[in-house]
């Protein structure tokens, strides 16, 4: 089911990614922008609003990456979404339980289009 784009719950500019996971399933097939974290490690290319000091972010608090991605250097190693604030673009996607991404933990992945890196300064890291 598609979003009524007259609908208060789609705003104009990026959503933050507790917005699209909120909307989940309003968005599903829609274009939407994103703004937020990027992770970008291994096997864990997602998005998410706010980065853990340590450790890992959880994964349905994330919108899993896929599509036209800056590439890696190497496969194992942090790639250049690695915990910068990006602004990405590219249709939505839901599944109803998790389902995308690594081992099937995220809920939402979006196939992206265009991707941008806007400078801010990571959680712990001086600008």
């Amino acid at each position: 089911m598609a979003a009524d784009l007259d609908s208060p719950a789609i705003k104009q500019g990026p959503l933050s990614v507790a917005e699209a996971v909120a909307l989940g399933a309003s968005l599903d097939g829609l274009e939407v922008t994103l703004a937020g974290w990027g992770w970008d490690r291994f096997e864990h290319r997602a998005v998410y609003d706010v980065l853990p000091a340590n450790g890992f972010p959880r994964s349905p608090e994330g919108v899993w990456l896929t599509g036209n991605l800056p590439g890696r250097v190497t496969v194992r190693g942090d790639g250049p979404l690695h915990r910068q604030w990006v602004r990405l673009s590219g249709t939505f996607h839901w599944t109803r339980e998790s389902g995308a991404g690594h081992l099937g933990l995220w809920s939402a992945r979006l196939d992206v289009k265009t991707a941008e890196h806007v400078p801010k300064a990571a959680p712990g890291q001086s600008s």
